[in-house]
């Protein structure tokens, strides 16, 4: 499932991608890079959240 919600951020509209899936892959959703101590296959279709933030959203006017 894939959302955008857009906002308002001190005057400036963002918007932000969530893509919301179940896990497909320990290998490929990074538990193994983790180390963990238990079978890191146990997290296969669990909930994963993937969230895109667009590269100007920092890019804020700052006043001093």
């Amino acid at each position: 499932m894939k959302y955008t919600i857009n906002f308002n951020l001190r005057g400036r509209e963002n918007k932000i991608t969530i893509d919301y899936q179940k896990i497909p892959s320990a290998q490929k959703s990074g538990f193994t890079a983790l180390k963990i101590p238990f079978d890191v296959n146990d997290c296969i279709g669990y909930p994963m959240l993937h969230m895109d933030i667009p590269q100007n959203f920092m890019m804020l006017p700052v006043r001093i």
